[in-house]
């Protein structure tokens, strides 16, 4: 052999073994950081949308930890944004096994919620009614025994006496279940369950109300609910409830809630009451523009047929 072979081979070599060791040194620390100094840069480059980096120190953050569910999560985010749902999944899946090692525990209920957006985007609605059912199936108030009655009453008197009449007495406190609640409304009205959509769409508004309510009164404003149409004129005019309004986007919520009402004859007043004040809001923008669309010609949403979707 040559010498100037001799010395391309060498250098074949060499470089075949720098790229080796950079790849077998990807998961081994390159320092004595701790796991949480990864992890905090990863999450700083994941803002900063390099994700190539991000991954690199959540992976340095997992080789120091080796259990670190915030990790996985974060992981899972990075896959999600390019794109790449079956690893993103993967990562989802991963932080949930290790649940029980969260530093704080209820972030177990972020990690489904990022499950359920990953399944409603890849358009397997099934799994994300699986994952929805499982933050509720941890909602006392929904579920306890010991809540019954005030479940039962308040379905009673809203088919009897109405929203007002209901909200009047029965109140309930936001909780991590509240926005899963409201998408499991959303999902069994598409999918033509009205009567169990009904009391998710319920629990998905009564918490937002209440939360106004509270809010309103912390200015030492003696307010007292009355009716739906005069607890937004009031509600409205508070910048802060305002945009706390908007951002459990409480008007689809409630349009929900008359959509599914409006398909249950003993509630069909109710709902077409509820679209009516809807119909009133400018701030409800689009939602305004379809509950006055539904008031001249009602017309039910499309229903997902799950099984095709999801072949």
């Amino acid at each position: 052999m040559t010498t100037r072979k001799l010395i391309l081979s060498a250098v074949m070599a060499i470089a075949l073994f720098q790229t080796a060791l950079v790849f077998a040194q990807a998961d081994t620390p390159v320092n004595n950081d701790p796991a949480w100094v990864y992890y905090e840069k990863g999450k700083y480059e994941m803002r900063q949308k390099e994700y190539g980096n991000a991954v690199y120190y959540f992976k340095q953050a997992l080789s120091v930890a080796r259990i670190m569910p915030e990790a996985e999560l974060a992981l899972g985010e990075v896959y999600f944004y390019e794109g790449d749902y079956r690893l993103a999944e993967q990562q989802y899946l991963r932080a949930l096994e290790q649940k029980a090692a969260f530093s704080v525990p209820d972030m177990n209920y972020t990690v489904l919620y990022h499950l359920a957006d990953l399944y409603e985007i890849w358009l397997k609605y099934g799994k994300m009614y699986e994952v929805l059912k499982t933050i509720v199936n941890d909602d006392t108030a929904f579920n306890d025994k010991k809540y019954a009655l005030f479940r039962t009453n308040t379905v009673t008197l809203y088919e009897n006496k109405g929203f007002d009449k209901m909200f009047t007495y029965n109140r309930l406190e936001e909780t991590f279940s509240t926005e899963a609640h409201g998408r499991l409304a959303w999902y069994l009205y598409r999918t033509w369950n009205f009567e169990t959509a009904r009391d998710y769409a319920l629990y998905s508004v009564i918490p937002i109300l209440t939360e106004c309510m509270l809010e309103i009164r912390r200015d030492g404003n003696d307010y007292r609910y009355t009716t739906l149409d005069d607890f937004f004129k009031t509600a409205l005019a508070i910048d802060r409830v305002r945009e706390y309004l908007e951002e459990k986007k409480i008007y689809e919520r409630i349009y929900y809630l008359a959509l599914i009402s409006y398909e249950i004859i003993p509630l069909r007043d109710n709902g077409r009451s509820l679209l009516r004040i809807l119909a009133s809001l400018p701030e409800a923008e689009t939602i305004q523009a379809r509950a006055a669309g539904q008031l001249q010609n009602y017309r039910r949403e499309a229903r997902i047929d799950t099984r095709t979707i999801e072949k």
